[in-house]
């Protein structure tokens, strides 16, 4: 196996569960503009990238970057070209470093692109996206056409991402200030105030005039393709309103089709439109990313996994940071990219090596990794154990990449990043390395197989990127 094929395997494996590429699901992909944070401070630095894929907000597979017709950070009356796009990994990406304060909106548009599809493949594509009227419109179109004519489709791609750079002030409109895109999501409320369990609206504009009757999904982070949380359509003004019912990475996608005269073998044209943002609420990834780097002195996986870890066993258990009846025992080999779960447990748990409310146990082999919290008060444990893709990710991990695999790896709910399992009565740190071994069987006989992205050749549907 090459070095991308790892790579390959070990991103995709974060998945929650395998998703079966079939015709019906893989007809497009979404693609969304991604920020390591959306409230930041003047002068700090911004990763920004554009990702194409299955599983929001990991790439599938990186666009190149020739196909970019710009990419703009807007504030204000202010518009200011983003340069320096270029392939991370699976996805195109860049740093920079914010030195104005204001609300920012950034924006990505790609250039068109034609696909040619056979009239059952792009039914289908259309019926997952909800278009009813191109539905009845290509059906109709079928009974006068040719057999096996194939339908041209010309479509382009829009994305956008909100970021406030404070102080701000709670007049500043700069969030409803458009980037001049053919479709674009404009929210009607600061999106980077957001907040889990209330509901937001967002007007969808085309040529710059609202548009009615246009299906708009929304999704969260780890959600599998075209499983949206929120599938609704503007009214008669172009609003939607989006229900936030949960915290963290979320997406608004929105997509218009229509026929248009035929100019050579162009059929009809699409336009794609994608705002992404985060809900506050209890996976505040800033916060989080804050207490790991103070503790850690940088971001990593193992330290994200542990904080994640630690964050999940004060929930289960029901005790605050610090508690003096919880405790944990990291069992981990001689590795610093291993050993960084004590730190993340440290900054989420509030447990302390010099307290000795949080021990140390060497093992031979990154496999029999595992984390035991023990409630005293209860005698009752709790374990914890790496799945296999966060395993791999962590071992391939250099100094280089820790970042955009600690980026890439807080993207997804903690279901995909470890299995855990209550152990009862209390269970001593020697045989928890015991228990972890029987969870890692049980995991490894239960998980279904990691999900490999269809080669190039093998997309059956609607546009890629």
């Amino acid at each position: 196996m090459t070095m991308l094929d790892r790579r390959t395997a070990r991103i995709a494996a974060l998945a929650i569960v395998a998703v079966v590429i079939s015709a019906a699901s893989a007809v497009g992909h979404d693609s969304w503009l991604i920020a390591d944070k959306s409230v930041a401070a003047e002068g700090d630095k911004l990763w920004l990238a554009f990702a194409t894929g299955e599983e929001f907000p990991a790439g599938d597979q990186p666009t190149d970057p020739d196909r970019v017709a710009i990419f703009v950070d807007r504030r204000g009356d202010e518009t200011r070209v983003v340069r320096g796009l270029a392939v991370q990994d699976r996805v195109l990406a860049v740093h920079r470093r914010i030195e104005a304060g204001g609300i920012h909106v950034f924006g990505c548009a790609l250039k068109p692109r034609l696909i040619d599809l056979d009239a059952k493949k792009f039914i289908e594509y259309l019926e997952s996206e909800r278009a009813e009227s191109a539905i009845r419109q290509v059906r109709t179109d079928l009974k006068s056409a040719e057999p096996n004519q194939p339908i041209t489709e010309r479509y382009t791609k829009f994305a956008k991402t909100i970021v406030e750079v404070g102080p701000v002030e709670e007049v500043d409109g700069g969030f409803a200030q458009p980037v001049g895109h053919r479709l674009e999501i404009i929210p009607l409320s600061n999106p980077c105030r957001w907040k889990a369990g209330g509901e937001v609206e967002v007007r969808v504009v085309f040529d710059g005039h609202p548009w009615k009757d246009v299906a708009v999904s929304a999704g969260f982070e780890g959600g599998e393709a075209h499983d949206y949380a929120v599938k609704t359509r503007t009214n008669k003004e172009g609003v939607a309103k989006i229900a936030l019912s949960r915290p963290g990475h979320g997406f608004i996608k929105v997509h218009l089709i229509r026929p248009i005269a035929q100019i050579g073998h162009v059929q009809w044209e699409s336009f794609w439109a994608t705002l992404t943002f985060r809900a506050i609420g209890r996976s505040d990834v800033a916060s989080e990313f804050r207490a790991i780097r103070a503790m850690h002195g940088r971001l990593s996986p193992a330290a994200l996994a542990g904080y994640r870890m630690g964050r999940s066993a004060l929930e289960t258990m029901s005790h605050q940071p610090g508690s003096p009846s919880l405790s944990a025992v990291v069992l981990a080999p001689a590795d610093a990219r291993f050993a960084g779960l004590a730190d993340g447990i440290q900054a989420s748990a509030g447990l302390s090596l010099g307290r000795m409310t949080l021990r140390l146990e060497p093992v031979e082999t990154a496999d029999a990794c595992a984390v035991m919290f023990t409630d005293h008060d209860r005698g009752a444990s709790i374990l914890f154990r790496l799945r296999p893709g966060m395993m791999e990710l962590i071992e391939d991990v250099t100094d280089e990449s820790a970042e955009r695999c600690s980026l890439l790896a807080a993207t997804f709910v903690d279901e995909a990043l470890f299995d855990s399992v209550p152990l009862s009565p209390m269970t001593a740190p020697g045989a928890a390395n015991r228990a972890a071994s029987q969870l890692a069987r049980a995991s490894a006989s239960a998980s279904t197989p990691p999900r490999r992205p269809p080669s190039p050749g093998a997309h059956q549907g609607g546009p890629l990127e």
